[in-house]
């Protein structure tokens, strides 16, 4: 994998950890069988995260708005944390 796009995940990662009480990404924590269904945020932390992932993925990886975009619904879909109701 590109070392651009490895720096990137890792920051990113690092981020969305942190937002749910981590000090940065948790390997060990992600060796669990489904370990994105063991936390939870609120929709406004999650749109915090989305700002966050398309503004860096723009500036860091010279994504287009729609590339980022897609990008972050895919991350989102496999790895984001679940909405608390």
């Amino acid at each position: 994998m590109d070392t651009k796009l490895n720096k990137f995940f890792q920051e990113v990662l690092d981020e969305m950890f942190k937002m749910v009480g981590f000090k940065g990404f948790d390997r060990k924590f992600t060796k669990q069988d489904d370990w994105f269904t063991k936390k939870q945020w609120t929709e406004t932390q999650s749109d915090e995260f989305r700002d966050l992932f398309i503004e860096k993925s723009k500036k860091d990886l010279k994504w287009s708005d729609r590339t980022a975009n897609k990008e972050y619904q895919y991350f989102n879909l496999m790895w984001g944390w679940k909405i608390k109701k």
